[in-house]
């Protein structure tokens, strides 16, 4: 089931692995580069991601407008996953390396430019996955593994860290929104200490629920509270080995997507009554795509590739046009690139010769 966890991105970049800023505020959100925001859109644009340098080190960016900042050092892995925009300030969340070589890596978190650590344990696929801000509070979800090589779901906020899992059963957190005080966290956690088998999770202020998955495996993924509504984007793997997204509603399951060998669903946005989510579906052709309501629309990448497959990431709504980010071959389906969509017409993010991911937008 650990399949579940790989977040859309190339497996060669898991162990960097597991959210959107747009899709915390019912603001109109946009897309950078090669389609500049209309007069009517909000003024600045914002997109998270990494590209890999000449060097094969993965560096954290994020973009403003089209202009590419940069995050980390080049020398060492990095990647932003999640970003906010509130006044003035720019958060990021994510993930660094500790050391040129190994595994090892810290949840960490950037504001206005300048990084900070969460943990000062290194270990395995540790990350920060989202970001919420309000007001001067901030929270951030992921994961580490403990000293026994647990993965432990955690929630800091300013921050203080708090753990919502026992440390005993291997769990993650991958999406986070505040409403009214209550801090809402979703993600997954295993069956049992020996049983690797996973279960879509719900916690409200730190009490977990299992969410309903028809007795197969789940993960939740993304969080939004909309008209006292919650909706929670994840995925199904049957016994098949086929997969499903799910949609719940205020704990309950709303709608499924037929089974396929290949799908993820990621970030969720709501609009207007109507639900988004961001993905991936089958195994050729114009892979990524994203669900409205349930129905599925594909998103084909600027290169086809069969060896390659494009992904999304996150999704935003804004003036009725249709944003998504993510990521897709390039011309000689030899890597990929950060890719968007602008009701579905696909652009390349970035001009870096070397491969590159598109994982959050945010808008201000």
């Amino acid at each position: 089931m650990k399949r579940l966890l790989r977040i859309s991105i190339p497996a060669i970049f898991v162990l960097l692995a597991i959210t959107t800023g747009c899709k915390k505020e019912e603001k109109p959100p946009g897309i950078v580069e090669l389609v500049p925001p209309s007069p009517s859109s909000p003024k600045s644009v914002y997109i998270c991601g990494f590209e890999i340098n000449a060097n094969g080190k993965n560096v954290a960016k994020y973009w403003k407008d089209s202009v590419e900042v940069v995050l980390s050092d080049g020398v060492k892995d990095a990647v932003a996953r999640a970003i906010w925009v509130e006044g003035n300030d720019i958060y990021l969340a994510g993930s660094r390396k500790v050391s040129t070589a190994g595994s090892l890596s810290v949840p960490v978190y950037w504001k206005n430019g300048v990084l900070s650590d969460l943990s000062s344990d290194p270990a395995v696929l540790s990350v920060a996955n989202d970001i919420f801000v309000q007001g001067q509070n901030v929270y951030i979800v992921g994961n580490e593994r403990n000293a026994d090589g647990v993965s432990v779901a955690k929630l800091w906020v300013n921050a203080v860290v708090t753990n919502l899992s026992d440390g005993i059963i291997d769990a993650g957190a991958t999406g986070v929104f505040v409403q009214n005080g209550t801090i809402h966290v979703v993600g997954w956690q295993s069956t049992s200490a020996s049983n690797s088998a996973q279960k879509a999770i719900h916690w409200t202020n730190g009490v977990p629920e299992e969410l309903p998955s028809y007795d197969a495996e789940s993960t939740a993924f993304d969080v939004e509270v909309s008209n006292g509504n919650v909706f929670i984007s994840g995925v199904l793997e049957l016994d098949n080995g086929e997969f499903k997204s799910m949609l719940w509603k205020n704990g309950e399951p709303l709608y499924t997507s037929p089974s396929v060998e290949n799908l993820q669903a990621n970030k969720l946005f709501v609009s207007s009554g109507d639900v988004y989510m961001a993905g991936s579906y089958g195994i050729s052709g114009c892979t990524a795509c994203y669900w409205k309501n349930g129905n599925l629309t594909e998103l084909c990448p600027l290169y086809p590739s069969e060896d390659i497959l494009a992904s999304a990431s996150s999704i935003c709504v804004a003036n009725n046009d249709v944003y998504v980010v993510g990521m897709g071959s390039n011309s000689l389906s030899t890597g990929f690139n950060g890719m968007y969509w602008k009701n579905g017409e696909p652009h390349r993010l970035g001009n870096s010769p070397f491969n590159g991911v598109a994982y959050d937008i945010s808008i201000k």
